[in-house]
């Protein structure tokens, strides 16, 4: 297969149909796709990192042992995130609307279900060695636009994720991000505590030990749709099962930076038993017609260390968090 030249970017626009290729891209990658590019091509710029698209429009990155994937037909959602193929997040098996990661607006006055531009419809494409650049369509009916950068991070076996968020609209809006991600309903979750007497309108069982928040899934007592509203500290949550750590790292607001009646943190369980949001929240802030919210995420994905327990209080489980991130 011919070599590209890795300094030259190129995009890519996906319809539902299958891969549509932009006139302007050069002869050399067009050559490039017509010897199957797509199908399986990878894009390596470490020898633990890389980036690979195939032609159904599923974006994988692979990281140490951990591989990503994201659906660039489907709102740029996360779909995957395992360990050879232990898996942490849900699949449209579970539930045929709600699964895998993706990006909302904030706080929770729009109806359901969310703007389909931003959160079904297709992105587009932009890749190059080091990063893979997803962008959707502007969003007429809630005034916004967004992109999703991935990251591997070589050093650290880790995945960033830099959000945008613009107000296409002519009018001032007010939001703030809001990453949810799925997982199967089960195991530990868990997470810093932070400054008391923001939103409070929470039903899940939680126990507050050595300065965590956490919450042990328990079948019997989730008993509807369920919910934890609160502030976190440290900027991270963690959620363990199955022999696999997912940390997602943010940058931690105070509650006086939340959206109003959300929080930082947020946990939800459906009444089914099938599966766990875990929900992250950036700054609340106005943005005038024309600026961008920038906000950064970092995703982990550990298999667990047989000494370190997965249970509530550990302060062996919080340690290892810690020394993951720094």
């Amino acid at each position: 297969m011919m070599q590209p030249n890795l300094k030259i970017s190129y995009l890519l626009f996906l319809n539902v149909r299958g891969w549509r290729v932009s006139q302007t891209l050069s002869w050399v990658l067009t050559g490039i796709l017509l010897t199957g590019a797509l199908n399986g091509y990878g894009i390596k710029h470490t020898d633990k990192a890389r980036l690979q698209m195939s032609k159904n429009g599923i974006c994988q990155i692979r990281v140490a042992d951990a591989i990503m994937e994201i659906d660039a037909s489907h709102g740029a959602r996360i779909t995957s995130f395992r360990i050879h193929d232990q898996e942490i997040l849900t699949t449209p098996a579970i539930n045929a609307e709600n699964y895998g990661s993706t990006l909302w607006l904030s706080p929770q006055i729009w109806k359901w279900p969310p703007a389909p531009v931003l959160d079904a419809a297709p992105y587009r494409i932009k890749i190059n060695k080091k990063k893979l650049v997803l962008s959707s369509e502007a969003d007429k009916n809630s005034g916004c636009q967004m992109s999703k950068t991935f990251i591997p991070n070589k050093a650290d076996s880790s995945i960033s994720i830099n959000y945008t968020i613009t107000n296409i609209s002519d009018k001032d809006k007010s939001m703030a991000p809001w990453e949810v991600t799925r997982v199967l309903a089960g195991g530990l979750t868990f997470f810093p505590i932070g400054t008391p007497g923001g939103y409070s309108k929470s039903n899940l069982v939680t126990a507050d030990l050595n300065g965590i928040c956490w919450f042990q899934y328990v079948p019997e007592l989730v008993t509807g749709h369920q919910k934890l509203f609160r502030n976190g500290a440290e900027g991270w949550l963690a959620h363990a099962n199955h022999g696999l750590l997912l940390i997602k790292q943010f940058p931690d607001i105070g509650i006086e930076q939340e959206a109003p009646h959300e929080t930082e943190v947020e946990i939800y369980t459906n009444k089914d038993h099938t599966y766990i949001e875990l929900e992250n929240q950036g700054r609340f802030q106005t943005l005038h017609p024309g600026e961008t919210i920038c906000w950064n995420v970092k995703w982990y994905l550990r298999k667990l260390p047989f000494n370190i327990p997965a249970r509530q209080g550990s302060p062996e489980l919080a340690e290892y968090i810690r020394n993951t991130m720094h």
